[in-house]
């Protein structure tokens, strides 16, 4: 999976509906494992709720898929998460909400548009971003070919992080996979190989186009 969207940052937001209080929380996740934890701290943060459902996505295009009605009827609450979840397209996403009964019921269709409009609050607070698979490599630039280097890097999407200035400038460099050949190339014309580039690891990053 060379790219995925997933929210942008934890929210939180809080509907009220027949006196009942929804209050959803979106996460974004690095680990499967994150979600028990996610849930948990919520459980301890949002102490006293009668209803904790959540749904969560992850993996390569949503291949690992939970969701639980904690004690609403069922397919009233986690269900709906979950297919919200999918309809715009998120993976690596959890969202939690949580319910304090005002003693009016809903029905199972008011549950359902309930836990759902809550849930779609929740991500909409958050926002949504594309994270792509990059490649990490640590650069080290010879100070006369720096200037042009900066300037073809600056006009091309990728991230230039850590950049320090000493016997040559040396920095951390996030290519995107589908760019990787080319911006290598490049890096190499430029310097006649003078440029010594090691890749060091891969891993997902929010890369912003220069055409948004």
């Amino acid at each position: 999976m060379k790219k995925y969207s997933t929210v942008a940052r934890q929210s939180a937001m809080t509907l009220e509906v027949e006196k009942s209080s929804f209050v959803g929380i979106a996460f974004p996740l690095k680990h499967e494992e994150e979600a028990a934890e996610f849930l948990k701290n919520t459980q301890i943060k949002y102490p006293g709720a009668n209803h904790y459902a959540y749904a969560y996505v992850f993996g390569v295009d949503r291949q690992i898929q939970r969701f639980s009605d904690d004690g609403e009827p069922s397919g009233t609450a986690g269900l709906p998460i979950l297919e919200l979840l999918k309809h715009r397209f998120l993976d690596n996403t959890m969202v939690i909400v949580l319910r304090y009964f005002g003693g009016i019921k809903l029905g199972t269709g008011g549950l359902k548009r309930a836990y759902s409009h809550t849930a779609m609050g929740a991500i909409q607070a958050a926002g949504i971003i594309t994270l792509t698979l990059c490649s990490v490599y640590v650069v080290s630039c010879p100070y006369h070919y720096w200037g042009k280097v900066q300037y073809e890097l600056e006009n091309k999407d990728v991230l230039m992080d850590e950049v320090e200035y000493g016997e040559v400038v040396k920095l951390r460099l996030v290519v995107p996979f589908d760019y990787e050949e080319l911006i290598l190339r490049c890096l190499d014309d430029i310097s006649s190989s003078q440029i010594i580039m090691n890749q060091q690891s891969t891993e997902y990053r929010y890369i912003k186009s220069l055409m948004d």
